[in-house]
């Protein structure tokens, strides 16, 4: 059951214990339970390392990539820290309790690089003091992302959650720096009765310290994508006196900085349509989109009915509406590429296209595929005997950002 947060503030007036030598304690989900806390044998389970009575004040709680599907309670002033960061470190809160419960001190209790996220009714970060850092808030649709009465954020980002940032109506103090909240349903940030103090963050609207106005460009809110696009005002724009990026240049604002390499990978989403062969057209792709690459992106359709005229049409939204008996994936308006024919031998279904999209990018043909655009594709072509009555026929579709 969720503590209160009168409670929480009590347990952290206690009294602090004389320092010790710090020690790491090692967290593998995947490891055999409950082990010592060794590299070679770690502990399975955050909440038991954070309990063990060998844990004590300014230790750390070290944990390996991988999904924890537990709730956190942490009174202790100690840092819970993932080894290789957000993208890649989970915390999955699926019972009624907060994902993460903060009660200790707001510099000494500090919780860092990891997702948090919830499938309940409850928010994924609670509590306070204590600090959040280089986490990734996301997905808490029936609360907030943190919820708190003193707490510190630094490096992080609130996406996509009911509520953001959300204080208390009886004070407390909310410190937000080098930060995103963004795309939350029911605001962003709302303080209430805390003292909000943000700099260089992003995604309500200040612009003084250093603070960044409306969009961050993210690279795709709703699929949970947290990482900065090209052309994101976030790039660069952290407190400059605070540690560089890992290619060297000033910070970033939000939990993962700006990588010029990356975009989504293309995704296979929604559903074709069975044409009169008794086939579902597949889309597919080999290589990948980009706006200076020579090496060819191509995407495909199989399982098509041969020698049928089809094009390949796109957007940048997602859609799921019924059409000419199937499924009209992309959001309109949609553009279209040249024509072209599905060839194949003379056996069923052995038609198939294939359209180099980055020569498409790279031609200029079309204003908006520029590096950071996410692009919905999917193909149409002509099917006569179409047992739905209208002639024609559906692929799946293909979901990709364009990169530099």
């Amino acid at each position: 059951m969720r503590p209160s947060l009168f409670a929480l503030l009590a347990l952290s007036s206690l009294p602090l214990p004389a320092l010790h030598a710090q020690t790491t304690w090692f967290v593998d989900a995947g490891a055999v339970p409950p082990g010592i806390g060794t590299p070679t044998s770690p502990y399975a389970s955050l909440q038991y390392a954070i309990d063990r009575p060998t844990t004590l004040d300014g230790d750390t709680v070290l944990a390996a990539p991988g999904t924890y599907v537990e709730s956190l309670l942490i009174t202790k002033s100690i840092t819970v820290k993932s080894s290789q960061g957000p993208l890649v470190t989970t915390i999955l809160a699926t019972s009624g309790d907060d994902g993460v419960v903060l009660s200790g001190s707001l510099t000494a209790t500090v919780l860092e690089g990891f997702t948090v996220t919830t499938t309940t009714q409850v928010s994924g970060v609670y509590g306070g003091p204590g600090t959040v850092r280089r986490c990734i808030v996301r997905d808490c649709t029936s609360l907030a992302g943190i919820e708190c009465t003193t707490c510190r954020i630094e490096s992080s980002t609130i996406i996509g959650n009911l509520e953001g940032i959300v204080g208390q109506p009886y004070g407390g103090t909310i410190e937000l720096e080098n930060s995103i909240a963004w795309g939350n349903a029911w605001g962003n940030v709302s303080p209430a009765g805390a003292l909000f103090l943000p700099r260089y963050s992003a995604g309500f609207g200040s612009t003084s310290d250093g603070n960044v106005p409306g969009d961050p460009g993210l690279w795709d809110v709703a699929s949970g994508n947290a990482r900065l696009r090209p052309g994101s005002p976030c790039i660069d724009a952290g407190d400059p006196t605070s540690p560089l990026d890992p290619d060297g240049s000033r910070a970033d604002i939000g939990a993962i900085p700006y990588d010029a390499t990356y975009a989504p990978g293309p995704s296979v989403y929604c559903e074709g349509k069975l044409n009169s062969q008794g086939c579902v057209p597949s889309i597919g792709f080999s290589g990948s989109a980009s706006a200076s690459s020579a090496t060819p992106f191509l995407v495909t359709a199989t399982n098509v009915v041969p020698h049928r005229r089809g094009f390949l049409f796109y957007g940048f939204a997602k859609d799921a509406q019924p059409f000419q008996g199937g499924t009209y994936c992309v959001l309109q308006p949609t553009r279209r590429t040249r024509g072209q024919d599905s060839l194949g031998g003379p056996a069923p279904c052995t038609g198939a296209f294939s359209y180099d999209f980055n020569e498409r990018i790279q031609s200029g043909a079309d204003p908006f595929l520029v590096p950071g655009a996410l692009v919905y594709a999917q193909y149409w072509y002509r099917d006569p005997a179409d047992p739905s009555g209208f002639a024609s026929g559906l692929s799946d579709a293909l979901c990709f950002g364009v990169a530099p």
